[in-house]
């Protein structure tokens, strides 16, 4: 009889496949193999050699290590249609585009945008917004990033308020545990006619900024965070009841660009659009990617920074820039 071989996910000429197969034997990775071993299968009806990690390897109910009965288990990666994921992903940053296209006309007052940073959520907004400000289609907006205090959100809030103003807050996820900062968004996205924003304690700061204690605002605000909120939601972090108010006073999209593996999928599309400086040519693209898709499961960061690393590398040590993207962005090495 005939062995099966069940795969979390090996590569053949760099692009990853899962599933189970007919198996017909496994060797030791040399130093030509980007993982550590040699899987010999029948895909498709055709015997295939792929590259693979031994401990996502499931040979007729062995596992090749402790920990791939729990990778198969938990990750339930093994029947991944990676086409269809990568459908998926382009479709959810084409509904992206088309709800910034709604905040700049002014249809959407409140949009948050989630999933794994370094995948251009942050970049795509910013030039549609540039452009919008340029042919003055909005009046003005800005992208705040770091830490903000609820007082210093109240002044933003302030000085976007009018309506084409867009107040972008990037990543400042601190906002979420501040109990007057969640207060303020709450009433700046509520659904109602008018909606009132007050500071009612004492602030000579505000006074010298010239924010008056009490405005209408009828401006637009733009979330931007890697928190998947439906899963702190279902986790019942202490703020969840916040992030319930802010998705139902919002138009929420989750990328669904969180795992490796999603990620790599979005870094690969980003990259053979040549929307990246210096990585427009085909075969620099097609050596950058070949690369980090034998590596992605290994790399200590999966993003655009990373295609930006590697990039720098080959300008900077031709030849040998696997060598030093191995050394440096891989875990273990």
């Amino acid at each position: 009889m005939i062995k099966q071989v069940q795969v979390v996910e090996a590569t053949y000429y760099g692009k990853p496949f899962s599933g189970t197969f007919p198996f017909v034997s496994i060797a030791d990775g040399d130093t030509y193999c980007k993982r550590d071993c040699y899987v010999t299968l029948i895909k498709d009806g055709k015997t295939i050699t792929a590259q693979a990690w031994r401990n996502q390897l499931v040979i007729d109910g062995d596992t090749q290590s402790d920990s791939a009965a729990q990778i198969v288990s938990s990750e339930d990666t093994a029947h991944v249609d990676v086409d269809k994921l990568a459908q998926r992903i382009s479709r959810r940053f084409v509904v992206m585009n088309r709800m910034s296209d709604g905040i700049i006309n002014g249809n959407i007052r409140s949009l948050i945008l989630t999933g794994a940073p370094g995948i251009g959520k942050s970049h795509e907004l910013e030039r549609k917004l540039e452009k919008a400000e340029e042919a003055g289609t909005i009046n003005k907006f800005t992208v705040l990033k770091g830490r903000i205090t609820g007082v210093a959100l109240f002044a933003q809030l302030f000085m976007h308020k009018d309506k084409g103003d867009v107040l972008v807050l990037d990543d400042i996820d601190s906002i979420f545990s501040d109990e007057s900062s969640l207060n303020l968004l709450k009433a700046a996205l509520d659904s109602g006619d008018r909606r009132i924003l007050a500071w009612l304690s004492a602030s000579t700061w505000l006074e010298e900024q010239g924010v008056d204690k009490e405005f209408e605002f009828n401006g637009s605000v733009v979330f931007i965070s890697n928190l998947d909120f439906d899963a702190q939601i279902e986790r019942g972090v202490g703020y969840a009841l916040h992030l319930r108010a802010l998705i139902s006073r919002s138009i929420y999209l989750s990328l669904a660009v969180h795992t490796p593996l999603e990620i790599m999928i979005r870094v690969d599309q980003v990259v053979r659009t040549g929307a990246i400086r210096g990585v427009s040519n085909a075969d620099v693209q097609e050596a950058i990617l070949g690369w980090m898709w034998d590596n992605y499961a290994r790399c200590r960061e999966i993003s655009l920074r990373t295609v930006l690393k590697i990039r720098d590398m080959i300008l900077s040590d031709g030849d040998e820039w696997e060598e030093l993207a191995s050394v440096t962005l891989l875990r273990g090495l």
